[in-house]
């Protein structure tokens, strides 16, 4: 069975890997990559209980609340209806992946208008477009 992976968040873990001119890879910089995404893949299985190769939205709420993150119930509906490529009611390894990495930028980025580290942040539109826009 062949692994489908949506090129977005191919993009993003590439992005990550890519040197400073992004003009080419170099061989270690798609070792890395390559390894990289072995550890994606271990944390995407790891959170899997039940080995259906899909994240369901149980075990996604399980993951982020492991990971440090308290969202409502209601957030994963979010999640699923941006990063379930497929429609199947599950997250498939590329939306999982795509969707905790977007998390996560979005997260630091909001940390540093957090100045109280308590989940709010105040902001103008224009810096709240700027963030998401280039964490995006």
């Amino acid at each position: 069975m062949g692994l489908l992976f949506k090129i977005c968040p191919l993009n993003y873990l590439c992005a990550q890997f890519w040197n400073k001119v992004r003009t080419l890879f170099k061989k270690r910089r798609l070792c890395d990559l390559w390894k990289y995404l072995g550890q994606w893949r271990q944390t995407f299985d790891r959170f899997d209980q039940d080995r259906s190769g899909n994240i369901s939205k149980q075990e996604l709420d399980q993951a982020l609340k492991t990971m440090g993150y308290s969202f409502s119930p209601q957030f994963s509906d979010v999640i699923f209806k941006k990063f379930d490529y497929r429609k199947s009611g599950s997250l498939q390894f590329d939306g999982f992946v795509h969707s905790v990495i977007m998390i996560q930028r979005l997260t630091t980025a909001f940390q540093g208008y957090d100045t109280q580290r308590n989940g709010n942040a105040q902001f103008t539109y224009e810096q709240f477009l700027a963030t998401v826009l280039s964490n995006t």
